[in-house]
């Protein structure tokens, strides 16, 4: 399996991607379209990250953080195609990184 990481947008070549099997797609979640990936390629588009390390884990409340892990989750986390993490592994908040572990484990276990 492949996992591929980009920080750039991809839509004008994830057609190209989808087709080449990637097991996983590590993007910034900022500059793609997370829910038209969804819609257009459904269980063939695998998400591994999907909250943004930019503008919510770096900058926003905990309430910000909270909303963005649930959103991330009822899109993709409901289908198996998501390994959730921030969509870049950098300096965080602690306040914030703690929120989005409570939220994915409280999601995780009601799935149980």
């Amino acid at each position: 399996p492949v996992a591929l990481h980009s920080c750039g947008n991809l839509k004008l070549i994830m057609d190209d991607l989808v087709d080449l099997e990637i097991a996983a797609f590590n993007i910034q979640t900022n500059t793609n379209d997370l829910a038209f990936f969804k819609q257009r390629y459904g269980n063939r588009f695998r998400l591994w990250g999907g909250v943004s390390t930019q503008s919510v884990l770096a900058t926003g409340t905990p309430d910000e953080v909270c909303k963005a892990v649930v959103e991330i989750h009822d899109l993709f986390g409901r289908d198996g195609l998501l390994i959730l993490e921030p969509d870049q592994i950098v300096a965080l908040p602690e306040e914030n990184l703690q929120v989005f572990w409570e939220t994915a484990s409280k999601l995780h276990s009601r799935e149980r």
